[in-house]
C-alpha cells in the first residue's frame, strides 16, 4: 500500500500535534478577527489573486479560518475537530492523519489555482467523513442531547456535499471534488473492494434464487 511505503521513506518527518497547532491557529485567528476584521478576513483566506501577488501566508492562514465567529460554536467546532483529530491519530498514528491533513490542503490550493478561491471547510467536512467511516457506530449529542450514530452524520454529510456539486457554481464544484481526493486516496481502494464484494454477494444470491426455481419448478 502506497500509504505504507510512504510512512517508511518519511515517517521521521510527521509534524506532532498538527490538529492541536490548528486549533490555536483558530483561537488566535478569532482574537485577531474581533480586533481587526476587515484586515483578517482580506488576507487569511485563500484566493489565486493573493498568492500571485507573492501573499504565500495564505497557503496556511486559510485554515485557520474559524468555521463560525460566534464564540459559542466555535467553541463547540474546535471541541469537535480535537475529538474528531485525536480518534484519527488512534486509528492511523500521527503521520498518516498528517498525509490526510496535507493533502486536503494541497486540494484546497489546487482548487485556488483552477477557481480563484479555495477553503479549509470541505478539508473539515471530509475530515468528519473519515471519522464516521473509522467510528460509525460512535455517538454524537446533536443539538447537545439527541444521540446520533456518526455513520449516519456522515451519509448525511455526504449528502450535502454531494447537493453542493449539483446545485453549486463552478468554484463549488471544484472545491468540492478536490476536498474529496484525500478521502478518495485513503478509502477509494477499500469502497471498490466492498463494492466488488456486494456484487459477487448479489450475483450469488441471484443464481442460488435461479437455482432453487428451478429445482422447485
Amino acid at each position: 500500500m502506497w500509504l505504507n511505503r510512504l510512512e517508511y521513506k518519511l515517517g521521521r518527518y510527521r509534524m506532532p500535534n498538527l490538529i492541536i497547532g490548528i486549533i490555536i491557529g483558530q483561537v488566535v485567528l478569532f482574537i485577531l478577527a474581533t480586533a481587526m476584521p476587515g484586515l483578517v478576513l482580506e488576507y487569511a483566506p485563500l484566493t489565486r489573486s493573493g498568492l500571485f501577488h507573492l501573499q504565500l501566508w495564505r497557503l496556511i492562514t486559510f485554515v485557520f479560518i474559524p468555521q463560525s465567529f460566534n464564540a459559542i460554536n466555535l467553541l463547540f467546532e474546535l471541541y469537535l475537530l480535537y475529538f474528531i483529530g485525536t480518534a484519527l491519530q488512534s486509528a492511523w498514528g500521527m503521520f498518516r492523519t498528517n498525509v490526510y491533513l496535507v493533502c486536503g490542503m494541497l486540494a484546497a490550493v489546487a482548487a485556488c489555482l483552477l477557481c480563484g478561491w479555495g477553503t479549509a471547510n470541505y478539508l473539515y467536512i471530509s475530515l468528519f467523513m473519515a471519522f464516521a467511516v473509522l467510528f460509525p457506530e460512535q455517538r454524537l449529542l446533536l443539538f447537545f442531547f439527541i444521540p446520533v450514530k456518526v455513520k449516519w452524520l456522515g451519509w448525511i454529510a455526504a449528502a450535502i456535499l454531494l447537493l453542493q456539486l449539483i446545485v453549486g457554481s463552478w468554484g463549488v464544484k471544484v472545491n468540492v471534488l478536490l476536498s474529496l481526493v484525500n478521502f478518495a486516496l485513503f478509502f477509494g481502494r477499500g469502497a471498490v473492494q466492498q463494492a466488488r464484494g456486494e456484487i459477487q454477494a448479489y450475483k450469488r444470491r441471484r443464481q442460488w434464487r435461479d437455482a432453487n426455481r428451478r429445482w422447485n419448478g
